[in-house]
């Protein structure tokens, strides 16, 4: 067990002589290691998406809140954009779910490796992904996508679908970080 971290769950009480002085303990160590494990890997499921891995829409708000809050107090903006797989039914349709499932991973896989530790990438939900940076530029994510292959074969004229990015604003769109002008 060495190098091993361990929950233990210590219960004891004092036995007392007639002047309340403690002349005896008893108790016990209880190795409640599982059980912890157990509530850390519920507590990040809860906010992780299962295929990809990637922090869900819960976990993508909680931080977005964060990053509001740093970006307030350091004079910085985020920009947030929304990619869509455009067609992705047809991914499904076409060449099955465990290729639509590779996609998507593929997916998550590029958008992490384009972004910076600092930024935010999370799956929103199906064939949607939400990215949170603080330099943003369609060249720097358009670069990332143009690496590599397609997953399992799949080219993007064979399948049919695209990603579109939608981005909600830069610098010039913010006032005090709290409105979007369209």
């Amino acid at each position: 067990m060495s190098g091993h971290r361990r929950w233990v769950l210590c219960r004891g009480v004092a036995e007392r002589d007639g002047q309340g002085r403690a002349t005896r303990m008893a108790g016990s160590l209880t190795d409640v290691s599982d059980r912890k494990w157990a509530e850390e890997r519920l507590e990040h499921d809860a906010l992780h998406d299962m295929l990809t891995g990637l922090p869900n829409r819960k976990s993508l708000e909680e931080r977005l809140e964060s990053a509001i809050a740093s970006a307030k107090s350091h004079g910085s903006t985020h920009a947030l954009l929304y990619l869509d797989i455009d067609h992705f039914h047809r991914i499904n349709d076409s060449f099955g779910h465990l290729a639509g499932d590779d996609l998507l991973r593929e997916t998550a896989r590029r958008l992490s490796g384009a972004l910076e530790e600092t930024d935010i990438v999370a799956n929103t939900g199906g064939d949607s992904f939400a990215i949170a940076t603080r330099r943003w530029s369609p060249k720097r994510i358009a670069g990332g996508r143009r690496r590599g292959g397609h997953p399992r074969g799949l080219q993007h004229d064979e399948a049919g679908c695209d990603a579109a990015i939608i981005d909600l604003g830069d610098d010039s769109d913010f006032d005090d970080g709290n409105d979007v002008h369209h």
